[in-house]
This record gives structure tokens, C-alpha cells and sequence, in this order.
């Protein structure tokens, strides 16, 4: 009860702009932590105004809710014992267990008012009031919705037009969902499964969807509509992240002679249980970071070696919810029609322009499918990719090619090095250490490719053997590193990692990358930049990195880049894995080249 006052008390005082160092009751050890650590946190509020009444932001269980998210999972095994009474005389994990068990207790919440309803994206704002899930059979059932094609011309569909196709989504009970925010997706299959397109969705928000495809091909075709997260899911997800930071616990490392001891992390910095906070921010490349301070009165922040990935979060969940979570997020077929295209194919695709004579402003147009796949090889729809692989070769001369981001980027690394025949000069060939630095070199057509993972949240970053302070590059520092001559090829890459995270936080890294891509592309008019959108995939289970947060970074990297649409390409491959009927997180080898044709379509002459 004492605590719980002392936290409201401070609560209110720092809201207040006052940091209080007598914050619950801080000993001597904790003084000389505060003294040592030159980069604690001077203030754990944003700068954010905040506008949203508490209790539209804060999940609230409900009353006897003991479902655990994580309970059953094999792959979460229960780390900390039931107590551990002293926490500064821990060492390693141990550490991490200190006080209420506060990674597995999914009864311990932060009070997170850190974003305002102007940050929020419209499906978030529509679904604020949104309950959760108590009876399943009110959720969309497949057997009782329907989908039809509506024909508005006599005689059916011709090439050209637009397929439309009218989904209204029922429940288990029989009756109109009366609700939209379902992600629903689409696609056309040709019969002999030769050529594939997306399609896009207008929700009406009453359950009725209306899907739009055009036809370039005649012949029987497969409409197949998917729903791979539920309206109740999404807005779990968003309520979730609002609530935690993340669904997912980091932890740092700190090292002093033979002292080791550990912390939690996260990319906001109300860490539960922790009286002192780190600003691992410069560690994190001038992105925030926060971590907890080590216990130990010998290690102070700066004594931080690595930091990585640690354990799901545990979340209180209700019966409806337990529901979702044993659903899992792989594509499952919703509805399928056949739909029947008469009439002479469109064969001028040779007038359209070349790719690299295409406005980057046109890439950023994402109203209509961008493209679509025929045998194997997929075709943008406003341009024609008109470079061979020779061609390919000819272009990267005299170049430096960047690709930052994710294992997907790394896998473009490891493909292109293999096409250029290029020498690994940094960083292993294959997996094992796959988040450190890679780099090879062609020194006959004078060609460097290098592929520099984002910063946290990503799987581990460490202090390397030659750093007196640990800093990793973020992609702004990256982007302020291009000298003012010389001929480049940069992709930015922000996704998979950061699905465990509010969308939130990606928005604040592009605003940092914007400064400085803005600067980068004022001093090298050699510079050419790419940003690679989300890609589809599928995963099993709930907390996991998943791509129902797709729609959502697309929508920020949409907003945050506005300025740069003149100047920069977008990679569309949504659309692309969607036409390949993509499932794995990491793109076969034929999206892999077909996803670096796009890039150097766009970026070669």
C-alpha cells in the first residue's frame, strides 16, 4: 500500500516537471548509481502533449481474468524462481527476476499516457471504445458470410475492367457483424495458377467490403479473399502496445571485472520495478532506449555490453481472447469464387515507361494494385522493368549499394553478393551472427555492398572489442555518413521487428531519419534512395512477429515521408507477396530477385 502511494505521489510530481531523486526512498547505493550514470534519465515524460483520457488508453482486466497469453506456450518457459530477495547481490538473468516477478506477472501495467489521439491512426481512433472479445460466436464466420460478384455490364466481364466483388461478413449467430476493420485481403489466381494479381478493399465499416480487381488476362480465374486478423485482433494488438510498450521484454547486459549483471529494456522508458532508469538512447544510435539500472552499487550504465531479446510479456486475457490467440495468424481462406474474363488481352505493356523514367511521386500510388506476376516473374503496373542481369551488373559499377534493415535485406545481401560474384570483406556469410554489419567487395567493376541492420528493437546489438563507449549506427547516422560525392544505392527498411511494437515507434524513427535523408539527399545528387514497404507472411501464434501491422506502417511510412515523395522511390511488395501468395517471413529466392529487379528498375538507367 506504501508503495502504491509513493508511486501515485511521484507520478503526480513529475507531471508536475519536477524529477524527485527521494524517490522511493533511495539508499546510498542507489545515490552513488545516480552520480555514476552520466546518462540517466533526466526525464521519463514525452514531449508529447497528452489528450487521451486514461481510461480510453489503458487496457483494464477484467475482474478474475487469470488466462495467461503465454500460458501453454512451449516456447515460453517460465525463467524466474518465485522470489528473490536481493536483487543488488544478483548476477546475470537472475537480476531480472527481483521484487513481483515482474517479466511473467501479467498483472503489473504501466500507466502509459505517452501518445496523444493526434498520433493515432484512424483505424485506432475508430476502435478506442472497442471491447474485448467475451462470446467467439459474435466474431466473422466464414460459413455464414457471403461473397458475390456483382456483374454490371451484360455478358459478363472483359479485359479491362474491374472485377467487383460485394463480401458481407455475418457471425456465428447469423446476423451482421454491423462493424467493419476486418483485414480483409484478395487476390486473383488464374486457373493454371500462371498469373496472379491483388486486389484492393473499400470497408464500409457495416460489414460489408467491397473488393476492386482489375482484369488483364481472360480465362477462369480464383477470387480468393482472406481474413487473416480479425477487427477484435487488430485492436487487441494496438491495445496491447499501448498498454506494454512492446509485447516483447529486451534486456541489457552491464560487465565490470567479473560483475555481470542484467536489466530489462524497452524503447520506452517506465520500466516496471525499477527505481533508477538508464538512457541507453545514444547507445541506440540517438533513437530512444531505456533499460533499468543495474542493481549492483559497482556497475553503472555506462557499463553496458549488449543488449537482446529476452521473453514475451505475459498478458492477462478473457475466455474470447484465449479464442484469438488459439486461432493463430496464418492465411486462412475466408471465401473463394470463380470468376470467368472474356476478351482480347492487353498487349502494349511495351509503351508504358521505363521504370527509372517513372515520377518517384507515381511509386508512392499505392490506390491501385502496383503490379501483378506471370510465370514466376513479377511486372510493376505504371512502369516495364527493361534491365537484363548483365545489365544489372553494368549499372552497379562505381557503386556503393546499402541495404539496411531486417534478415529480409540481409537475405538481398547474401543473393546479390552471390549474382556480382563479390568478396565478403566484413561479417560472416550465413546466419549464425546475422544481426552484425556485413560487407563484400567486386574491386574489378570498383563495386561495394553493404547491409547494416536497423538498431533496436532488432534480435542483439553488442559492444564491439574497439569501442570505448557502445554506440551501434542507426539508419540516420547511416544517411549523415554519405560524403557529398560518389555513386549510391540506399534502402531503408523498417518492419518485422518493430511488430512487436506500437506503430508509434517507427513513426518517431522516421522522423529522425527525415532530417538527416533530407541532408543526404541535398549533398550527393549520386544518392539514390528506396524505401522497402512491409511485405505479407504468416506466423501461428499471437505475440510473435506477425504482419498484421502491415496496413499500419504503410500508412506512417506514408504520412512520415510525404516530403520526399519527389525524391525517393517506394517499393511496394505488399502487393508483390500478396500476387506470389507469400507465407514465409523471409521471401523465397524467386521474390528475393524479383523484389531487387524492382529496386534497380527504379534506380538504374
Amino acid at each position: 500500500m506504501m508503495v502504491s502511494i509513493k508511486r501515485y505521489v511521484y507520478t503526480l510530481t513529475v507531471m508536475a516537471g519536477f524529477y524527485v531523486l527521494y524517490y522511493l526512498n533511495i539508499d546510498n547505493r542507489d545515490v552513488l548509481n545516480i552520480l555514476n550514470n552520466v546518462q540517466i534519465l533526466s526525464s521519463i515524460w514525452p514531449e508529447t502533449p497528452v489528450s487521451i483520457p486514461l481510461q480510453d488508453f489503458i487496457f483494464k482486466a477484467e475482474i478474475n481474468q487469470s488466462i495467461s497469453l503465454t500460458k501453454g506456450c512451449t516456447g515460453c518457459p517460465i525463467i524466474c524462481p518465485n522470489s528473490f530477495k536481493n536483487k543488488s547481490g544478483c548476477r546475470g538473468d537472475d537480476c531480472l527476476c527481483f521484487k513481483s516477478n515482474p517479466v511473467l506477472n501479467f498483472h503489473t501495467w504501466f500507466n502509459n499516457t505517452i501518445i496523444s489521439k493526434e498520433e493515432l491512426l484512424p483505424f485506432e481512433m475508430m476502435t478506442l471504445k472497442d471491447k474485448s472479445v467475451k462470446d467467439p460466436l459474435r466474431l466473422p464466420n466464414k460459413e455464414r458470410s457471403y461473397a458475390k460478384v456483382m456483374i454490371l455490364t451484360e455478358g459478363g466481364y472483359k479485359v479491362g475492367e474491374d472485377i467487383l466483388v460485394k463480401l458481407e461478413v455475418y457471425n456465428g449467430y447469423g446476423d451482421s457483424v454491423k462493424r467493419g476493420g476486418d483485414d480483409v485481403r484478395v487476390r486473383m489466381v488464374e486457373i493454371n495458377k500462371q498469373l496472379t494479381i491483388a486486389g484492393r478493399v473499400k470497408d464500409y465499416n457495416n460489414g460489408t467490403y467491397i473488393i476492386t480487381i482489375p482484369t488483364l488476362w481472360n480465362g477462369t480465374n480464383n477470387v480468393i479473399i482472406y481474413m487473416p486478423y480479425f477487427r477484435e485482433e487488430r485492436v487487441t494488438y494496438l491495445t496491447w502496445t499501448r498498454q506494454f510498450n512492446a509485447l516483447f521484454y529486451y534486456k541489457a547486459k552491464f560487465r565490470k571485472g567479473s560483475e555481470v549483471q542484467v536489466t530489462l529494456c524497452s524503447s520506452r522508458p517506465n520500466l516496471p520495478e525499477y527505481d533508477v532508469i538508464c538512457n541507453m538512447t545514444y547507445e541506440n544510435g540517438d533513437d530512444k532506449w531505456y533499460c533499468g539500472a543495474p542493481p549492483s552499487r559497482n556497475l553503472s550504465c555506462r557499463d553496458v555490453i549488449s543488449i537482446g531479446d529476452y521473453h514475451f510479456i505475459d498478458v492477462a486475457i478473457a475466455n474470447g481472447q484465449q479464442y484469438l490467440r488459439r486461432r493463430g495468424n496464418t492465411f486462412r481462406l475466408f471465401k473463394e469464387l470463380k470468376v470467368e474474363v472474356k476478351g482480347e488481352e492487353d498487349t502494349r505493356r511495351h509503351l508504358l515507361p521505363i521504370c527509372k523514367r517513372l515520377s518517384r511521386s507515381k511509386t508512392w500510388d499505392t490506390s491501385l494494385p502496383t503490379g501483378y506476376a506471370s510465370k514466376g516473374k513479377y511486372f510493376p503496373m505504371y512502369c516495364q522493368i527493361n534491365k537484363t542481369d548483365e545489365d544489372i551488373k553494368t549499372c552497379l559499377i562505381n557503386t556503393t549499394v546499402i541495404f539496411t534493415g531486417d534478415s529480409t535485406t540481409r537475405h538481398w545481401f547474401i543473393r546479390l553478393r552471390k549474382f556480382i560474384e563479390c568478396k565478403q570483406t566484413v561479417g560472416t556469410s550465413d546466419f549464425y551472427r546475422w544481426t552484425r554489419d556485413a560487407e563484400c567487395e567486386n574491386q574489378n567493376i570498383n563495386l561495394k555492398i553493404q547491409w547494416r541492420p536497423h538498431n533496436l528493437p532488432i534480435t542483439s546489438v553488442e559492444k564491439l572489442s574497439n569501442e570505448i563507449r557502445f554506440r551501434v549506427k542507426s539508419i540516420a547516422l547511416l544517411l549523415d555518413d554519405i560524403p557529398t560525392e560518389g555513386k549510391y544505392i540506399f534502402v531503408i527498411h523498417l518492419f518485422a521487428h518493430f511488430s512487436r511494437h506500437h506503430y508509434y515507434v517507427i513513426r518517431e524513427r522516421l522522423r529522425h531519419i527525415a532530417v538527416s535523408l533530407r541532408h543526404a539527399l541535398d549533398r550527393n545528387e549520386n544518392l539514390f534512395v528506396a524505401v522497402k514497404g512491409p511485405h505479407m507472411y504468416s506466423t501461428d501464434w499471437m505475440p510473435a512477429v506477425n504482419d498484421y501491422t502491415g496496413p499500419f506502417v504503410e500508412r506512417v511510412l506514408m504520412n512520415e515521408l510525404v516530403e520526399f515523395r519527389n525524391r525517393v522511390a517506394y517499393l511496394d511488395f505488399w502487393d508483390m507477396s500478396s500476387a506470389y501468395g507469400n507465407v514465409d517471413i523471409h521471401p523465397t529466392e524467386p521474390m528475393q530477385w524479383n523484389m531487387l529487379r524492382l529496386l534497380f528498375g527504379y534506380a538504374c538507367p
